[in-house]
């Protein structure tokens, strides 16, 4: 495995044929990578007494810091000022903070002595809960006084949750505003303490960025560490708590970004209230590391490197900032850019229509648009195309499906919508007379009712006497858990508008696609028992179904469509089958295709053999 690009592989490969000590050495001249990855540490420079390692989240330095954190002990150690306001609060670290994820106990310097050999100490300091790099010496050399920079996702307080917007396309003035009090930011050595490498806007906190700021890493020994810096107590667990109350007192707020639960898929993002004197631990899943670490003047000329290590003129050993902070600020970007799209005055566009969708009303998600592509695919292969085709949409909401569909398929067809939600249906119409023109809007019904009642005569006599080739369905999806799990990330910073019950199903997220599924096999079952000779089913015989899904993190698996199509199957009572799904372009099952089981599947559907379709016979 020395090819491989994952420095843990080569890590796991060395301990299982205990090369020399030698070993890990030639691994660094060779340039091993900077991303944690599974082991406690990684190897990422080394010149005889001193090595820097990458540090994985949750892994104590040394036994002293892992048992400090166990106990709930200590102080936190590192002092960091800024120009008219020091800070050098004092800090005990959590009880679960100091412990390796997954259960391991294996410390930074457990883990040196086992692949470097030899006795080995700490001459920086980093919480346990925190990533990032750690210098380390050989036992009996004097410790320097280390330096370095943390880099840290923040984002400033003054940006309200309602000015989201506002904020994401303002002038370039009054964004370095926001920015300036980080020149208040106290460095060392008169260089200047903090630097904005990053920013953008932000779906949840308005502006976010990436943010490095020099402080002071070195197990502190009680006296002060260089110029501008403060004083600070000993420790038995280092921690980075001064820097980030630093930037919390010049208005700032350090992101939290934690996984989300195994059904969620969603990472929580949380900004901790104003530290002040109250905080007194950095909480695991803060976004703050160490990426850059200056090693002794000692070590910069040493015989090992021989000019073979990632090291500056300046002695400065960096590592790019993880592969998640990236991330998170790209995803926040997009979902700032989606929300400013769907936030002018109510109107969103979709497939090229300009919709009215009030605030409390599910917005149409690009996402959305594989249903459409969907119900033309199916109608244009069994049909022959869309000629007097009648479609059915169930939640139609503002109408964005069902209109897209009719202004695709031509003036023959004709469609309904059924809600439960009288502002949805007057939407749903105001929508159609402006996207279709009056004339147009004729061919445009809505139906104030509880979709999963369609089999009640009250509501079937609204309905085509005919039934419906198309019937399609985005229904509210999530779980009761799912939607506490988001309001807990979301709600606090901004966020859509929409009303709970345009997304929440309840306890499974299953319920509404077991409610139309039972309906219209209940409907079916009727009239195939001539009890209603002169109707249609509502999905008549030869019809398909379209729901939407959830592509989530499994979507390119079948995970989400199959456990949907099991659950349609179970609560029709057979009656009902799923026959494949549609897949976008980006390989994501987005729709599953139902049909009537005794019908028997229709040979023309486009269930396999294109871009857009997957088949699961």
């Amino acid at each position: 495995h020395f090819g491989s690009k994952s420095p843990s592989r080569r890590i796991a490969t060395w301990r299982s044929i205990a090369l020399p000590s030698q070993a890990p050495a030639a691994m660094a001249a060779a340039g091993g990578g900077g991303g944690a990855g599974s082991s406690a540490a990684e190897l990422i420079w080394r010149a005889g007494p001193y090595v820097v390692v990458w540090k994985g989240e949750g892994v104590a330095i040394s036994d002293d810091d892992d048992a400090a954190a166990g106990d709930g002990g200590g102080k936190a150690g590192g002092a960091t000022s800024s120009k008219g306001a020091r800070s050098g609060k004092g800090a005990k670290q959590s009880g679960s903070s100091g412990r390796q994820r997954g259960g391991g106990s294996q410390t930074v310097i457990a883990w040196a002595a086992e692949l470097l050999g030899g006795a080995w100490e700490p001459a920086s300091s980093l919480d346990p809960s925190i990533a990032g790099l750690v210098l380390l010496t050989r036992a009996g050399i004097e410790a320097p006084s280390a330096h370095g920079s943390y880099a840290m996702i923040v984002a400033p307080r003054v940006v309200a949750a309602t000015a989201v917007q506002e904020e994401a396309g303002s002038s370039a003035d009054s964004v370095q505003a926001l920015w300036e009090p980080l020149g208040l930011y106290g460095g060392m050595e008169d260089e200047d303490g903090a630097r904005l490498v990053q920013e953008g806007p932000s779906g949840h906190f308005g502006r976010l960025g990436l943010v490095e700021v020099v402080a002071e890493l070195s197990r502190p020994s009680g006296g002060g560490h260089g110029k501008g810096q403060a004083a600070a107590a000993p420790s038995s667990a280092p921690s980075p708590l001064p820097a980030v109350c630093a930037l919390q007192e010049l208005g700032f707020g350090i992101v939290r970004l934690q996984p989300g639960s195994k059904t969620s898929h969603r990472h929580a993002l949380e900004m901790p209230e104003q530290g002040g004197d109250g905080q007194e631990e950095v909480q695991p899943g803060t976004c703050v590391c160490v990426v850059a670490i200056q090693v002794p003047q000692v070590a910069r000329s040493h015989p090992c490197l021989a000019g073979k290590a990632k090291i500056d003129s300046a002695g400065i050993v960096r590592v790019p900032v993880p592969k998640k902070f990236n991330t998170l600020l790209t995803s926040e970007r997009s979902l700032a850019e989606q929300r400013s799209r769907s936030s002018g005055g109510g109107v969103v566009e979709f497939r090229g229509m300009s919709l009215l969708v009030p605030e409390e009303q599910l917005r149409p998600r690009p996402s959305s648009g594989s249903l459409v592509d969907a119900a033309v695919q199916v109608l244009w292969s069994v049909n022959g195309g869309a000629s007097a085709s009648r479609i059915l949409d169930l939640g139609v909401g503002s109408g964005a499906l069902l209109l897209a569909m009719l202004r695709e398929l031509g003036d023959a067809c004709s469609g309904h919508g059924v809600d439960i939600d009288e502002a949805a249906v007057r939407t749903c119409l105001a929508n159609a007379r402006h996207v279709l023109g009056e004339t147009g809007a004729s061919r445009v019904g809505a139906v104030l009712a509880d979709f999963t009642r369609l089999a009640d005569a009250e509501v079937r006599g609204q309905l085509a006497k005919e039934g419906y080739d198309i019937v399609v369905c985005n229904p509210p999806y999530r779980s009761e858990q799912q939607q506490a799990a988001y309001d807990r990330s979301t709600g606090r910073f901004g966020g859509n508008t929409e009303h709970a019950k345009t997304l929440v199903a309840g306890e499974t997220g299953l319920e509404m696609y077991e409610g139309v599924a039972a309906c219209l096999a209940h409907d079916f079952a009727h009239c195939m028992a001539d009890r209603r000779k002169d109707a249609e089913p509502v999905l008549k015989r030869g019809g398909t179904l379209i729901f939407q899904v959830e592509a989530g993190m499994r979507g390119a698996t079948g995970g989400m469509a199959k456990v949907v199509g099991a659950a349609v199957e179970r609560a029709s009572g057979g009656r009902l089958v799923m026959r494949g799904t549609h897949v976008d372009e980006r390989g994501l099952e987005r729709a599953i295709l139902i049909q009537h089981a005794e019908q028997g599947q229709t040979s023309d559907l486009p269930l396999a053999g294109g871009p857009n379709a997957s088949s699961d016979e």
